[in-house]
């Protein structure tokens, strides 16, 4: 994503996502949960387990914390789909430490993806999501702290695409690149790891859609990560975002990360991820059907009405 990458507006108060603002209020006793040997493995993956999941690690200490990351990161890596390269197309769950991850195509340029073998974002999230715990009640307040966070942890994204050049600077600074044998500059060009776009200002849709990939696959969601296309007021260019199932409902909707809406209300503005309506037929996206959205802005005035407007509208695709 290059000229669109900026565009913002929005609206906490999608229609088509309501229904994740009425999450069961489950009661089950987080203490319990934790002890139960496959409770990182297989029962997190379940809809009616994300929220308990969810307040255990808001409400976890330091020590607690450490070890539920470093189970779930183990099942996780363990159970992920294995693929050397993610270019275009659909990836389904967890993204292995050892899959690069593509932002440019075509050949002549091998600084052209990356890794996510540094887990660290995973820490710096929960971390974020402990200090403002009182803040996420829902899916939704969920899908507004990744929002934030992967604003905080890249910066925003700039109007051109300088990803390739800044990683190959970083390269050189772990020695002379140019007096490397073949196999090592190889091994060094495809391991380069997403974390050198940290606070960097120029990660753009790739990296923050396989970030947020990850994170939501942590918490137990199932989502997709798609390498396709969208099309912005009727211009189509590549685009990298998020496809996840609703846990209650079963239904589909497309979740982009970098086009992104808000909701004002007294004189507070609230950022959040531009979701569409459901996918009605999602056999017929995965094979070309342009799944329509907008980036939309909205006020709330004092009594209480919404003034929304439509600031762009999106058509997305997988190809």
């Amino acid at each position: 994503m290059d000229s669109h990458e900026k565009l913002s507006g929005g609206n906490t108060e999608e229609r088509p996502v309501s229904e994740l603002s009425q999450e069961p209020d489950f009661s089950t006793h987080m203490e319990q949960m934790s002890q139960e040997p496959d409770f990182f493995e297989t029962k997190v993956l379940l809809g009616n387990n994300l929220m308990p999941f969810q307040e255990l690690l808001k409400n976890a200490d330091p020590d607690q914390t450490r070890e539920i990351i470093q189970k779930r990161l183990a099942f996780l890596e363990e159970t992920s789909t294995k693929r050397g390269d993610i270019v275009r197309g659909i990836h389904e769950g967890f993204i292995s430490r050892d899959t690069r991850v593509h932002f440019q195509y075509g050949p002549g340029n091998p600084l052209s993806g990356y890794k996510i073998k540094n887990t660290d974002y995973i820490h710096d999230m929960i971390g974020d999501m402990q200090r403002n715990r009182e803040d996420i009640r829902g899916s939704l307040d969920f899908f507004v702290a990744v929002e934030l966070f992967l604003n905080s942890y890249f910066g925003y994204p700039p109007l051109s695409d300088t990803r390739s050049e800044f990683a190959y600077r970083e390269l050189e600074k772990t020695g002379d690149m140019h007096q490397l044998s073949d196999d090592d500059w190889w091994d060094r060009i495809e391991n380069v790891d997403i974390s050198v776009f940290k606070g960097q200002e120029i990660a753009m849709c790739t990296e923050r859609a396989s970030m947020a990939q990850n994170i939501l696959t942590f918490f137990g969601y199932e989502v997709s990560y798609v390498s396709g296309s969208v099309e912005v007021d009727g211009e189509t260019e590549h685009h990298a975002f998020n496809v996840i199932t609703n846990p209650w409902s079963g239904n589909r909707h497309i979740l982009d990360f970098s086009m992104t809406s808000s909701i004002e209300k007294g004189g507070l503005t609230r950022i959040h991820p531009t979701m569409s309506r459901r996918i009605g037929d999602y056999e017929e996206f995965l094979h070309g059907q342009k799944i329509p959205s907008e980036i939309s802005e909205s006020h709330i005035l004092p009594d209480g009405t919404k003034n929304k407007t439509t600031l762009h509208s999106l058509r997305y695709r997988v190809s």
